[in-house]
């Protein structure tokens, strides 16, 4: 019994019995609010603003791994941040010659 799988039962659509789960989906949740609220954009924009939470969370280090990376540990390799902008910026698309913009599109 020394490596074996201990089932433990929780109550169905009962998600406040795993707290583990619960405690990472309320992080994301506040990320998330924060994340809108600085960038003043609209609430409509909540998937985005946690995907870029999940994101950076996982270019921060944890509590699990102390002194190390999540994505360094999956990826093993060194992250570079330099990509990062801050959530909300201005960007603007380019749109490639082979699609067939013209000059005068906008």
């Amino acid at each position: 019994m020394k490596h074996s799988i201990i089932m433990e039962f929780s109550t169905p659509y009962a998600h406040s019995q795993n707290g583990v789960a619960e405690c990472g989906m309320r992080t994301i949740i506040e990320r998330t609010h924060c994340l809108l609220a600085d960038s003043g954009l609209s609430p409509l924009l909540w998937a985005d603003a946690a995907s870029f939470s999940i994101y950076t969370g996982n270019l921060i280090p944890s509590a699990h791994h102390p002194g190390h990376i999540p994505a360094e540990k999956w990826m093993n390799k060194c992250q570079d941040v330099l990509h990062l902008h801050p959530f909300g910026c201005t960007a603007y698309a380019k749109i490639l010659e082979e699609i067939g913009a013209s000059k005068l599109a906008p």
